[in-house]
């Protein structure tokens, strides 16, 4: 361990080799680990701060160093995004830490198949077949498989058991499939099944129970009146799982709700997502920090460490006001490539979320 006075003559020894330009830079201690990685629109400038009078947890850092590296990028926001993808890697000790990171379920339609298959998926490759998610909840994901299974009888088995069948197996016996496997169900009404769970799924709710109930209809007028009751049997059931998931206001469509607080020295983040107006769950975090860390920093700190391996909601409400905000804005559209609104409420219904 060195010394304050040692640790500020290291980084005054650096600076004449520093640039001044965008860039993140590691601070590493005796043993070459990672202490600290932060980033700057000027490193130089940034650099400099540290051979200034400094904060509590400053002095302990640059008492630890015994190196500094650093590395250039083309603009702050892409400083922004390495610091915070280096954290996750380093986990460096003096930075703030978003513990259990896993990712979210999702229910997927995979539509490469003539008979479209429904099923659990936990991923970030989101390009093939219609996804409804993220949910933050596995078990949520499976409740809600359940019942549109026994809604639409969609199969929910693999290529390889399908391709298996020469008869229908225990899925088709409880009700929850229609053995498209061995013909039981045309291709034709097979595939009309998976658009209305794609439209369900991806919000089209309203337009879904108006055609089912004029194919009711229809179907009453031609006297085909068990087929008629299968149809309003779907209605109503679709109605029942809308509530059981949980509906969001009707002017909420794809939300994500984040809320931070503190007690007893630390900090705890409240996240609920929202997903075609539906409520998709809630999870808490709990950042790894150094005690004088303030709200601003923790939140800045997990929005960028979240964000880093999953897809943001077009708007994001936060509860309290970050300093970095349109930079932050700006590293997430250049990850994403999305334009992503970041708010903070003052009133309204988003206020009361």
């Amino acid at each position: 361990m060195t010394s304050i006075l040692t640790g500020k003559k290291l980084v005054k020894s650096q600076l004449d080799n520093t640039p001044k330009l965008p860039g993140i830079y590691r601070m590493l201690d005796q043993e070459k680990r990672v202490i600290y990685i932060g980033k700057a629109k000027n490193l130089y400038k940034r650099l400099s701060q540290y051979t200034l009078e400094l904060s509590t947890k400053n002095e302990m850092m640059i008492s630890l160093t015994h190196n500094i590296d650093y590395n250039i990028t083309d603009s702050e926001p892409s400083a922004l995004l390495l610091e915070a993808k280096l954290i996750k890697k380093f986990k460096p000790k003096f930075n703030i830490l978003l513990k259990d990171d896993k990712s979210f379920p999702f229910i997927k339609l995979r539509e490469d198949h003539q008979y479209p298959q429904l099923l659990k998926y936990r991923g970030s490759d989101l390009s093939k077949g219609s996804f409804f998610g993220p949910f933050t909840s596995a078990k949520q994901v499976e409740i809600t498989l359940t019942e549109l299974q026994k809604i639409f009888k969609l199969r929910s088995c693999s290529d390889n058991y399908f391709n298996s069948r020469t008869r229908p197996c225990l899925q088709y016996e409880i009700k929850r499939c229609y053995a498209p496997c061995v013909n039981k169900i045309s291709k034709e009404d097979y595939q009309q099944l998976a658009l209305q769970v794609k439209d369900f799924l991806t919000g089209k709710n309203k337009e879904l129970q108006k055609n089912l109930s004029e194919q009711m209809e229809k179907l009453s007028l031609e006297t085909k009146f068990e087929q008629a009751a299968e149809i309003r049997d779907r209605i109503k059931a679709l109605s029942h799982i809308q509530l059981k998931s949980g509906i969001a206001a009707k002017n909420i469509n794809n939300l994500d709700v984040i809320a931070i607080n503190q007690l007893n020295g630390l900090f705890i983040i409240e996240l609920s997502l929202y997903r075609v107006g539906q409520n998709c769950g809630s999870t808490s975090y709990f950042p790894d920090h150094i005690k004088e860390e303030n709200i601003n920093t923790v939140l800045e700190s997990f929005l960028l460490q979240f964000y880093q391996n999953k897809i943001p909601a077009e708007s994001i409400i936060i509860s309290h006001s970050i300093q970095n905000l349109n930079l932050i804005i700006e590293a997430l559209k250049k990850l994403h490539n999305k334009n992503v609104k970041i708010s903070v409420p003052k009133k309204g219904y988003k206020y009361l979320l």
